[in-house]
């Protein structure tokens, strides 16, 4: 069995030939009962084993872009376009060197993936999403209110990442600034967190991106790898503020205290030491800045810790 979908001009053409780990009549998929995207899942390669893509980490599957059977680079090339954005890094860095074919292939995912063009793209978007390209500014504002009306935020963040008017990307994003949110929350809302982080890490830098992040890292089991992932970078490119969020989701205040310690983070130190009892720090901390949010708290403190909250 054979299916097509176009590969030139954004919709290109892959066939897949597919076997099934359990036992799937064609005439099931032919009858809609089962979706097409199953055949995806397992392949028979000429060693007879069974070789399951969709299961593979994105590192192993853009390997299987070489791979010596054309059906397995072909799946391993429309599983790879349908992780979007959350494989892009590693693509652009497989694509610096290696097999031809990785090269080849890989180049081409990054185009659709930057423009915003996924597997399931309805043509609406897609004539969008071109047509953006070589649009003016007034233009590009009436397509991305068209994309929006289309709830098609992941294309439009991602549109908006690739412009290399920096300048004129900043101000379409302003109109709509939960765009990164929308956009991740769909993610969210397909199953897919790795991308929803991915998506974020594109809008412009704040205090809720970073914390949303963080708490994404968290809430799937990620945290410690990307903790040690900037770890693992040069210094002056982790941003502070995204590391301080990161360690904030740590579970348990021992752990929380040793970051603190080791990066001198008099806030949080004296914040834990008020939670344990003891606001002395957080009195001379306070005391310390004079920003005027700090002086308030330090006054409010103070004021609770003598005994006189409920007159304050």
């Amino acid at each position: 069995m054979i299916f097509r979908y176009s590969r030139k001009r954004i919709t290109t053409g892959i066939s897949f030939i597919g076997l099934f780990a359990v036992a799937i009549s064609v005439a099931d998929i032919d009858n809609g009962s089962v979706p097409k995207e199953v055949v995806t899942k397992v392949l028979e390669v000429k060693s007879g084993d069974m070789l399951k893509l969709d299961e593979m980490n994105d590192a192993d599957l853009i390997k299987m872009l070489s791979h010596e059977s054309y059906a397995v680079r072909e799946d391993a090339s429309i599983l790879l376009w349908k992780r979007g954005v959350s494989v892009l890094k590693k693509l652009e860095s497989a694509v610096l060197g290696g097999h031809p074919e990785v090269v080849s292939r890989g180049n081409e995912l990054i185009r659709y993936i930057r423009t915003g063009i996924s597997p399931t793209s309805s043509d609406q978007v897609k004539k969008l999403v071109h047509a953006f390209q070589s649009a003016d500014a007034r233009e590009k504002k009436r397509i991305l209110t068209e994309l929006s009306r289309l709830k098609a935020y992941s294309q439009m963040l991602l549109m908006l990442a690739d412009m290399k008017d920096r300048e004129l990307s900043k101000e379409l994003y302003d109109d709509y600034n939960n765009l990164a949110f929308a956009a991740a929350g769909k993610a969210i809302g397909d199953g897919d967190h790795s991308s929803a982080i991915a998506l974020l890490n594109l809008a412009p830098k704040s205090a809720a991106v970073y914390r949303a992040m963080a708490y994404l890292h968290a809430r799937y089991g990620t945290l410690n790898d990307e903790i040690n992932r900037l770890a693992g970078l040069d210094i002056a490119k982790v941003d502070d503020e995204y590391e301080d969020f990161l360690h904030l989701e740590i579970q348990g205040r021992d752990e929380l205290r040793k970051y603190g310690e080791a990066n001198k983070k008099g806030g949080l130190i004296s914040t834990l030491d008020l939670l344990e009892g003891d606001p002395m720090k957080v009195y001379d901390y306070y005391s310390r800045n004079k920003a005027l949010a700090n002086k308030t708290g330090f006054v409010v403190l103070k004021s609770l810790y003598e005994g006189k909250g409920s007159e304050f």
